[in-house]
């Protein structure tokens, strides 16, 4: 009887002791955390232009058409040192190159009497509405694709004897919020339907193929 006694006792210890360690807490894995597993968000290859101007460093910059967030943006290769940028535009002594939306284009760019006339929403409205303005002498559009996106090359010029001093505030305002000429130029537009969106891609100056092929070579993303 004493035997039993004793195994039986021991055996009452042996299950408290089971029990015991039931109740620690499982041991996680290091290797295999809980809970999802986080995603990381892609850095853009891209800085946008800042709306101060300065100097940009070479690289890849984005312009932004206006401040919609539904308007793409515009990335442009930036080759070399000595380049500006600032709000639309980015540019050198020699040229200018600019990223727009444009609404209305101004019948006579040089008085600018009243709101600019609506430009319409489509890619050959705005060839169209260039075409018919006073003043100004733009070239037969001709198809032209950048990125993808279908639309419009043509270019916009004055005469040379044009007196700017007689035009309001001395200078010529093509469309909308376009910047005004002071002197006889060219400009040349790459007017495209990107994605339901039509932009505008301008270059002024710039007799180098490197402008050219800064524009030819743009791409468009979500803003």
């Amino acid at each position: 009887m004493r035997q039993i006694s004793i195994g039986a006792a021991a055996l009452a210890v042996l299950a408290a002791l089971a029990a015991c360690g039931n109740d620690e807490p499982a041991t996680t894995d290091p290797e295999r955390p809980d809970g999802p597993t986080p995603t990381s968000t892609p850095v853009p290859d891209y800085r946008v232009i800042p709306d101060e101007s300065g100097f940009i460093d070479p690289g890849r910059w984005a312009i932004r058409a206006d401040a919609s967030p539904e308007t793409p943006l515009a990335i442009i290769d930036v080759p070399a040192a000595g380049f500006n940028g600032g709000g639309r535009n980015i540019w050198t002594s020699e040229a200018v190159i600019g990223f727009w939306t444009v609404n209305g284009v101004h019948q006579d760019p040089c008085t600018r009497s009243g709101p600019a006339a609506s430009a319409g929403d489509t890619v050959e409205d705005l060839a169209a509405a260039l075409a018919a303005q006073e003043l100004t002498t733009a070239t037969d559009p001709v198809p032209v694709t950048l990125d993808g996106h279908d639309g419009l090359y043509l270019e916009v010029s004055v005469p040379a004897q044009l007196d700017y001093g007689t035009c309001r505030e001395g200078g010529l305002v093509i469309w909308d919020n376009a910047p005004a000429w002071s002197e006889p130029a060219v400009t040349r537009f790459w007017i495209l339907d990107a994605d339901g969106q039509r932009v505008v891609l301008t270059l002024n100056g710039g007799a180098k193929r490197e402008f050219t092929d800064m524009v030819r070579s743009a791409e468009f993303v979500e803003g």
